[in-house]
């Protein structure tokens, strides 16, 4: 990469990281607050284990409903960054969604998000019945021109036939095999 290659690629950076924090800088009227959420998913899920670990223990998460603390569901890598930034900050809890953003556009955590979420995908794909069986689906919605796969042959049976998809359930007595 020679000396004038960087330029190009830092301000893509630049521009990502202001657009993907522009929220948190936009104040509707004076005296509002400095936090911005940007959905019911970030509010309930990852903001409630977020503020746990920022006000408790900004090195671990933990799940905010037990106790003892427990182990969390979400990935450390990608949280505890950004509660390590609004820390740091002293932004608050609501401030941990600005350290998300901004911690989301440091290369290669992406990059890597995106290769751990191919990977599992890959994992169940290569073996249908498998992850059925190991998640309990209970219901498959295929469209409805697929041909029957082989792993709906046994166990399954056909809910309903409709015009745009077409709708399997597992048999009673195959959800104990």
């Amino acid at each position: 990469m020679g000396r004038y290659d960087v330029w190009p690629w830092l301000a893509c950076l630049l521009f990502g990281l202001l657009m993907s924090t522009l929220p948190h800088w936009i104040r509707p009227r004076p005296g509002q607050g400095a936090g911005w959420i940007a959905s019911k998913g970030e509010l309930g899920c990852y903001l409630s284990v977020g503020a746990q670990a920022y006000h408790n223990h900004p090195w671990r998460l933990t799940d905010p409903v037990l106790a003892d603390g427990g182990h969390s569901m979400y990935p450390a890598l990608q949280l505890v960054p950004g509660i390590w930034i609004a820390k740091f900050f002293g932004l608050g809890p609501l401030g941990i969604t600005l350290g998300w953003r901004i911690w989301a556009q440091v290369p290669g955590v992406r990059a890597r998000s995106l290769a751990r979420g191919l990977a599992i995908y890959r994992s169940v794909a290569s073996h249908v019945p498998g992850a059925l069986r190991r998640y309990g689906v209970r219901y498959v919605a295929l469209p409805a021109a697929t041909p029957t796969p082989r792993y709906l042959a046994e166990g399954w049976k056909r809910l309903q036939a409709g015009p745009h998809w077409q709708l399997w359930e597992r048999v009673p007595s195959a959800l104990t095999k």
